[in-house]
């Protein structure tokens, strides 16, 4: 337990303690970090313990409403791209659905047509049958005169 507390102390002390190193790099872009700089240092932040407690408190209040406007703008974002997604999940489904309409057309178009076909079929089927039968009868009824006045028939 004690080296519990040991080791508590001491990440407490360290922490009040830490400096804040203002740095800039080759492309003069800065940035904060705890450890000395590696390139150019611009600076150095007040320690934490010599930021007045309502100073660390606005400061605080800053920080949380740029992660709330952060976390808002998110939300929007992510509800505009699910609305993008559904809008393009129900164009999908309209798109399938206009091409399985699109082949059951075809399919009907070609039952109609082979339909078409079978009549057009049976209709020249039934012609030749009575053309047949005609042809049958005039065979059957072809006569002629002879010489002698009487008829000859084939």
């Amino acid at each position: 337990m004690k080296t519990w507390l040991f080791l508590f102390g001491i990440l407490i002390s360290s922490h009040g303690n830490a400096e804040i190193f203002k740095c800039k790099d080759s492309s003069n872009k800065i940035s904060y970090q705890n450890n000395p700089c590696s390139s150019t240092t611009v600076g150095k932040v007040r320690k934490d313990a010599d930021i007045p407690e309502e100073d660390r408190l606005k400061a605080q209040e800053r920080i949380d409403s740029v992660f709330e406007r952060e976390r808002q703008q998110k939300a929007a974002e992510e509800k505009e791209r699910l609305a993008r997604h559904e809008k393009a999940k129900e164009l999908l489904l309209q798109k399938e659905a206009k091409a399985i309409e699109n082949r059951k057309l075809q399919l009907l178009e070609r039952q109609a047509i082979s339909s078409e076909k079978s009549a057009i079929e049976a209709n020249r089927a039934r012609l030749a049958a009575e053309r047949s039968q005609q042809e049958n009868q005039n065979k059957q009824l072809r006569c002629r005169p002879d010489y002698a006045g009487g008829l000859i028939c084939n």
